[in-house]
């Protein structure tokens, strides 16, 4: 269903239309989205890492419900986060039944003022996830309790606390049972290692029995054991069984040798998605590298730089009215900062962990590839105690994750060196053309540029990369001609070989 629209009154129109309508769709929508209907805007517009800017979805008021809060539970996750959890009574939301819902942190539950016994006006955020709207407190009879968060954590009696800028209490005991099985259920999931049959049941089960107290013990496991692993509750024993367990111990076989952004992402330092943990492993060749990383060190000084250069600017309105000793004094900072942001950068750029953007005032010059707080995130983590026994596990298991490039051949690869750019519609996904070349050791890049190798130009493509590559000279082949040059055999002279392995590319 869509429709061309000249106006935004014609969207809105458009959407109250299908507002109405959507129940008599064979199918559940959640929104309507409205897109640029223009390829070449589109193309200027670009993306960031997790939707395009030239997109945005209006999403439809979610169903609602009215049920009663019979209890108020409390849940800890893998980073010790405290969350209260709303126990309902089953009520049937967008086509299916909801008995929980998440209350997120005491300063919502205290906000909202929801109290055991309340009743309150449920919905689905998104169609999607139970969340608790609101209280109805006209239906109150005096008898509700209100609801305080525990002191001590519930699942091992540690200690909680609120660290300063958080809205989360957090479990501060490093072995709490219910934060490993939490760590142990992300770090074995599809996005991480994808470790099989290691789910909550099972997850909880190893950590129970005492066979599993680091996620790093499940490459310690022996089939006998996980054969006679119990998942049974009440009494009542039912077995994990040989096969299961085989299963289990061929899939911690194969994580051993995945890329390094996998481990990263499993590792579940805050800060470090799927697609940060790609943008760090760019950067290095193998895990070893992280705790002494100098590009890890290095980004967070030209961070720091561009703060003091901003902070130090003369020119800055906040410098504005001081007299002249004080404004050579600034002068002085801020060409210091500058100086080091060309140093730091210009590193950072050998090391593809930046890139120079044209153009830009001095503090600006750089554009690193690793965000901010995800770079002080790791660094933090490898200077913690949790961090450096990360280290020392891994080394003991003779486990050391090496990049993409490297485990693909990427160095060395056949698109060694090469910038490529994509347009248009290709016949396999985008995300995975981008990550074949990068595999076979190419860059990919969003924006035409001097540096571009060659331009893959599917169906439909954007008119501003096409006139942008014929104009600079750049080469434009099409999905088959990409095949053809992925497919082939890179020369790989024993000077090269050396040269790959003594630099960080």
């Amino acid at each position: 269903i869509c429709k061309h629209c000249v106006s935004i009154d014609e969207v809105w129109e458009f959407v109250e239309t299908w507002s109405e309508k959507r129940e008599s769709l064979p199918f559940a929508i959640d929104g309507i989205v409205v897109k640029v209907n223009s390829l070449a805007i589109q193309e200027q517009l670009g993306a960031t890492a997790k939707s395009p800017r030239w997109a945005v979805a209006y999403k439809f008021p979610a169903d609602q419900a009215i049920a009663q809060v019979l209890d108020i539970e409390v849940n800890v996750g893998r980073t010790g986060a405290v969350t209260p959890l709303a126990i309902l009574t089953p009520t049937l939301i967008a086509g299916s039944t909801v008995s929980r819902a998440t209350l997120h942190n005491e300063d919502y539950v205290k906000a909202k003022d929801i109290r055991i016994g309340d009743y309150v006006v449920v919905q689905k955020a998104g169609d999607v996830i139970p969340a608790v709207e609101s209280v109805i407190v006209e239906k109150r009879r005096g008898t509700e309790v209100v609801f305080e968060m525990p002191q001590r954590c519930p699942a091992c009696g540690g200690a909680v606390s609120r660290v300063t800028g958080e809205v989360a209490l957090r479990c501060t005991n490093p072995g709490c049972p219910a934060q490993l099985v939490a760590r142990l259920e992300h770090f074995a999931s599809r996005n991480a290692l994808d470790i099989e049959r290691v789910g909550g049941v099972v997850a909880e089960a190893l950590v129970k029995s005492g066979l599993v107290a680091t996620p790093y013990d499940i490459f310690r496991l022996q089939g006998d054991a996980l054969a006679r692993l119990d998942l049974g509750e009440e009494g009542k024993q039912r077995l994990f069984g040989a096969k299961n367990g085989a299963r289990l111990l061929k899939a911690a076989q194969r994580a051993r040798t995945l890329p390094l952004h996998r481990w990263l992402f499993a590792l579940g330092v805050p800060q470090i998605g799927a697609t940060v943990a790609e943008s760090v492993a760019m950067c290095h060749e193998r895990f070893s590298e992280l705790p002494t990383s100098q590009v890890l060190r290095d980004t967070v000084g030209l961070y720091d730089a561009m703060v003091e250069a901003q902070q130090s600017n003369p020119r800055g309105s906040a410098n504005r009215k001081l007299d002249e000793a004080e404004r050579n004094e600034l002068q002085r900072r801020y060409d210091t900062a500058c100086a080091r942001i060309e140093n730091l950068g210009e590193a950072l750029v050998a090391s593809r962990a930046a890139t120079k953007v044209d153009g830009e005032s001095r503090p600006a010059r750089y554009s690193t590839l690793i965000k901010e707080e995800a770079v002080r995130a790791l660094v933090a983590y490898f200077e913690s105690e949790a961090g450096r026994e990360t280290v020392r596990a891994l080394e003991a298991l003779g486990i050391d994750p090496v990049s993409q490039g490297l485990l693909s051949g990427g160095a060395g690869g056949p698109l060694e060196g090469m910038v490529v750019v994509i347009t248009g519609t290709l016949a396999a996904p985008r995300h995975e053309i981008a990550n074949r070349i990068k595999a076979a050791g190419g860059k990919v890049a969003d924006a035409v540029t001097k540096a571009t190798t060659f331009v893959v130009v599917g169906s439909d493509p954007g008119t501003a990369k096409t006139e942008r590559a014929e104009k600079l000279g750049v080469p434009l082949i099409t999905e088959e001609e990409l095949e053809l040059r992925l497919a082939a055999e890179p020369a790989v002279t024993e000077e090269a070989m050396v040269a790959v392995q003594g630099e960080l590319f």
